[in-house]
């Protein structure tokens, strides 16, 4: 179905609109299912998605640092860390 609304307000609540009717309960679904995923750049210019193994239980969003050496560590909700070594490709 495609969107004939006018304006872009109008368009925001109609997506809106979908959004709840196909995900109703969005904050328990999050929760329960959500990962943190950093996407990164490779040298040949393609995109590499890493999802980190370590569940949300949360709603909000993670932070990701990277130190001098190219660590990351993944900074989750209620103050959790994931880190993962740049030797490994950043997959430990």
């Amino acid at each position: 179905m495609i969107c004939s609304a006018g304006s872009s307000a109008d368009r925001r609540r109609w997506w809106l609109r979908r959004a709840v009717a196909r995900w109703p309960d969005y904050a328990a679904d999050r929760t329960r299912n959500g990962r943190a995923f950093p996407l990164r750049r490779t040298a040949s210019g393609t995109w590499r998605k890493t999802e980190t193994p370590v569940p949300l239980d949360s709603t909000q969003r993670t932070r990701l640092v990277l130190d001098k050496y190219d660590h990351a560590y993944a900074v989750l909700p209620f103050g959790r860390i994931a880190g993962a070594s740049s030797a490994s490709g950043h997959t430990d």
